[in-house]
């Protein structure tokens, strides 16, 4: 108050220029109408006429009309200037007077506004004595610009207060700080003591300053940030840090400010406020959690191991390291979740994860993630050599030895692994996991329970797969596959019964490709529905044309893949392809193997008891060479077993062979079944099945597969 008081009455009040300060009045929206009058000088009075009673307290319109004066313009002319936001340096002209002014206008406070009117009708007139009023002005503009510079220092200590009194008033739950750079001293409020749980006295008598109690590795960052601030690189001061509490915890603080530079470009002080923000990051934390870490095993999870191996790359980038990945898959893991149930198989998934967790190595950094279902995957940084990789390998295998015993069930786990080295088998994280991967199905191709580094050659062999996926693609459109047909003999009888359809694909690229190369690269990319599909049209087709032109009981048999029996349409597909070439569904028989049949499952038997009420019969197919179980042979709906014929090579060597094959066929008819021999070669085997009084055989002793015009016409042989 004392400052603005010396400010009016020794600067304005004694000027020789008409003084005028005004309060702007606004309308609803904010956009000045008018000016009231709050101070006048003596200046003023004498320049326009008006008394200082008579109009302090007063807008300037209501003056003008209270005195019938039509001089306005001037007045609005000033309004619309406020209205635009420019300065106010213009020249007015008062009819009244009949005088020139120079009107120049400052804010001083917040709708305030100081004009100083200075007389210039002299130079407007352009008489002899403009000299003399130019140095009149001139030394008025001085005086002015003196009387600014000392309104603006006193501007300057009001903004300060009022900066620190809004911050105050704003950020009551924060801390508040101040740092005065020209006495080096720091003020913070008494809300930073109460939530680190000191008292103010306490806190300086253990530390120094605030800087001792922020996280170390937050501490470089916070400076830095100051820092960057301080040299104009930033608008605003911003960090995130954690700070120690009393008890030992730590407290996560947002600090924001913002410094005020000297004319020089130095920092005369920054002002700002803390804000307690411990809560925000444990939520973040707990997102974090939840994109990087698996929910049932705590692990790192898919997307940190792709971070994780991104920036490993890198780094192998610049100080030319390497490193390894080794793919963990737990061996028949399925068979546990199908058997015992998800639930049991998360759990047994937990004590997989605690064994692995306590795989270490001297001087080696290891990081155990979890890719996904039972996979888990270890990063192997900077390992001295090849030895040291495998010498980890060995210790997953062992950390398998010992079984798992739980719900009192005992458990025999193995693991099979696939290892990459990076970047020597790839230089991005797609093909560094992609390639673990194959070699880990190496790994299971050789008898599982091992481990397989990848290597070229696994490569190449994938690429083989898919350029022959690409083939087996057009073999269709291309009518590249064949189906051939082996004879069925009924040995009672001693005559052909039936034919079973194999498959064969004669491809411009590879020529004949067996069935044991392709029937699973299709089964795993999908295409064996369509061929499957493609296998039923055709047998339909063929056994309505030779029971049609030759025997109206001859039977033939299709295989089915396990991909496509569980399809939701494969029985609508048969009984449609059967309406289609009105075929007798008796003539015709569905071939599954063990594996298919093994899983016993509501689905499965659904679908079997539909076929067989529509006449079709069920074959048992490769009997033998899984679980032979008689005992699902007397639960599951199939009408015929084909003994395998690496079963029956080995009748004419092995004694045991013989017995078991004779009981096979005893009970098998026991029980309702037909039994089929296949692969029989020679006529010792012959004898043997007869005196075992299997029912039917199949084998080169009579026919190879043959073609559907080699059918036509042995089966015009026959009738002849």
């Amino acid at each position: 108050m004392q400052l603005t008081e010396k400010f009016y009455y020794s600067v304005i009040h004694k000027s020789n220029n008409g003084f005028a300060s005004f309060h702007v009045i606004l309308d609803d929206n904010g956009i000045p109408v008018d000016l009231n009058h709050i101070d006048i000088n003596s200046s003023y009075e004498a320049l326009t006429g008006f008394s200082k009673d008579s109009i302090i307290g007063k807008s300037i319109l209501h003056v003008m009309r209270s005195t019938g004066s039509e001089d306005n313009d001037w007045i609005y002319q000033l309004i619309d200037i406020l209205r635009s936001g420019n300065p106010i340096d213009i020249d007015v002209y008062s009819r009244i007077t009949k005088k020139w002014f120079k009107a120049q206008g400052y804010f001083y406070a917040k709708e305030q506004l100081i004009i100083n009117f200075t007389e210039i009708t002299l130079l407007k007139s352009k008489n002899e004595d403009l000299k003399i009023l130019n140095e009149k002005l001139a030394a008025s503009k001085q005086e002015l610009r003196e009387q600014y510079e000392e309104y603006k220092r006193a501007q300057d200590a009001f903004r300060k207060l009022t900066e620190r009194y809004k911050l105050a008033v704003e950020g009551a739950r924060d801390v508040i700080w101040d740092w005065d750079s020209d006495v080096n001293k720091i003020y913070i409020s008494d809300r930073f003591y109460k939530i680190i749980g000191y008292t103010k006295e306490e806190f300086y008598n253990l530390y120094e300053n605030i800087a001792e109690v922020i996280h170390p590795e937050d501490k470089s960052d916070f400076l830095g940030s100051l820092t960057e601030h301080f040299q104009g690189k930033s608008d605003l001061f911003s960090a995130e840090c954690r700070v120690q509490m009393k008890n030992g915890d730590y407290i996560w603080f947002l600090s924001k400010g913002r410094a005020v530079f000297d004319d020089k470009g130095s920092v005369k002080r920054i002002t700002g406020s803390s804000s307690d923000i411990t809560e925000r990051k444990n939520y973040e934390e707990q997102i974090r959690q939840l994109a990087y870490y698996d929910y049932l095993t705590g692990l790192p999870n898919r997307a940190y191991l792709i971070e994780k191996l991104e920036a490993l790359l890198l780094e192998c980038e610049s100080c030319e390291c390497y490193g390894a990945v080794i793919l963990v898959d737990i061996d028949n893991f399925k068979l546990i979740n199908d058997t015992y149930g998800h639930l049991f198989g998360d759990r047994m998934l937990k004590i997989i994860t605690e064994r692995l967790c306590g795989i270490q190595a001297d001087n080696i950094k290891i990081n155990l993630t979890k890719l996904g279902g039972d996979e888990f995957v270890f990063i192997i940084e900077r390992p001295e050599n090849r030895t040291e990789i495998e010498e980890i390998a060995l210790r997953v295998l062992a950390v398998f030895k010992h079984p798992i015993i739980l719900e009192d069930k005992l458990f025999h786990i193995t693991c099979s692994m696939g290892v990459t080295m990076y970047p020597e088998n790839g230089t991005k994280v797609y093909d560094i996991i992609k390639n673990a991967d194959t070699a880990m199905n190496k790994a299971k191709e050789s008898g599982k329970n091992c481990c397989a580094f990848y290597n070229q050659a696994m490569g190449d062999e994938i690429a083989e797969k898919f350029e022959m996926e690409n083939h087996m693609r057009l073999a269709i459109e291309n009518n590249e596959f064949k189906l051939y047909y082996q004879p069925q003999v009924d040995i009672a009888l001693g005559k052909i019964i039936g034919f079973e359809a194999l498959i064969r694909w004669f491809s411009p690229k590879y020529g004949l490709v067996s069935p044991m190369s392709f029937i699973p690269l299709a089964e795993e990319n999908g295409l064996i529905i369509e061929i499957g599909n493609w296998v039923i049209d055709n047998v339909c087709q063929f056994t309505a044309k030779i029971n049609n032109e030759h025997n109206k009981n001859l039977h033939i048999t299709l295989n089915v893949s396990a991909v496509q029996f569980m399809q939701l349409d494969f029985v609508d597909k048969i009984f449609e392809a059967v309406k289609k070439y009105d075929v007798n569904p008796h003539n015709l028989g569905i071939e599954l193997t063990e594996s298919t049949l093994l899983e016993f499952s509501d689905i499965i038997v659904s679908r079997l008891n539909k076929l067989r009420e529509a006449g079709f019969k069920v074959y048992l197919d490769d009997f033998g060479t899984g679980y032979s179980s008689l005992n699902y042979l007397r639960k599951l709906p199939i009408d015929i077993i084909k003994i395998d014929k690496s079963f029956v090579g080995d009748i004419e060597n092995f004694e045991i062979e013989k017995k078991l094959l004779r009981s096979i066929v005893y009970l098998a008819q026991e029980i309702g079944l037909k039994v089929v021999a296949e692969g029989v070669e020679t006529k010792a085997q012959l004898d043997f099945l007869a005196r075992s009084k299997c029912d039917i055989i199949q084998g080169f002793l009579f026919s190879r597969p043959v073609s559907e015009e080699d059918v036509v016409k042995m089966l015009k042989s026959l009738e002849e």
